[in-house]
């Protein structure tokens, strides 16, 4: 393995301190609100916003379900509109179902997180409104499409799960 000095240091002695930075940055949500479900007795803290642009929230919070069922995950063969799939996020397994619609100039993709907690299944449904890229001229089309292949979701309801508190 070769690495590049930048004055004395090792590129990827550089690149580990950045993605710790990041890691701590991301791991910090106590700006988050906090959302409380009296009737299932759980908690659980969310970004008001995404900080996006191109991206926005369309039932947000997340809605939750709790069920006394072990997690399972039924794969689906993706289509145009429709995938089911068992995604690792952080070390953690989620079934994530994905389904989509267009209309005036959005995408509309409706999200659905399942994972296991306390020997219960969780789910976290929400819906996103993504911007059409192709509507925009440059630089706006570049932002966008820049903004879109940076996004992950995932990342985000990994954090919000950790967050969840069930005292049933």
């Amino acid at each position: 393995m070769k690495f590049r000095i930048i004055s004395g240091f090792p590129t990827v002695i550089i690149l580990v301190v950045l993605s710790i930075g990041n890691l701590q940055a991301q791991a910090d949500n106590s700006s988050w609100k906090q959302y409380t479900d009296s009737t299932n007795e759980v908690t659980f803290r969310y970004p008001e916003s995404l900080g996006t642009k191109y991206i926005n929230t369309q039932a947000w919070p997340p809605n939750i379900q709790i069920t006394n069922v072990p997690f399972t995950c039924i794969e689906t063969k993706p289509d145009e509109y429709e995938k089911t799939a068992e995604r690792i996020i952080n070390g953690r397994t989620y079934c994530v179902t994905e389904v989509s619609e267009g209309a005036a100039g959005h995408i509309y993709t409706q999200y659905t997180y399942a994972f296991s907690k306390n020997d219960m299944m969780v789910t976290l449904s929400f819906t996103l409104t993504f911007v059409q890229c192709g509507n925009f001229d440059d630089p706006a089309k570049h932002e966008c499409e820049e903004e879109r292949h940076k996004f992950d979701i995932g990342s985000i309801i990994d954090q919000i799960a950790q967050t969840i508190s069930i005292n049933k």
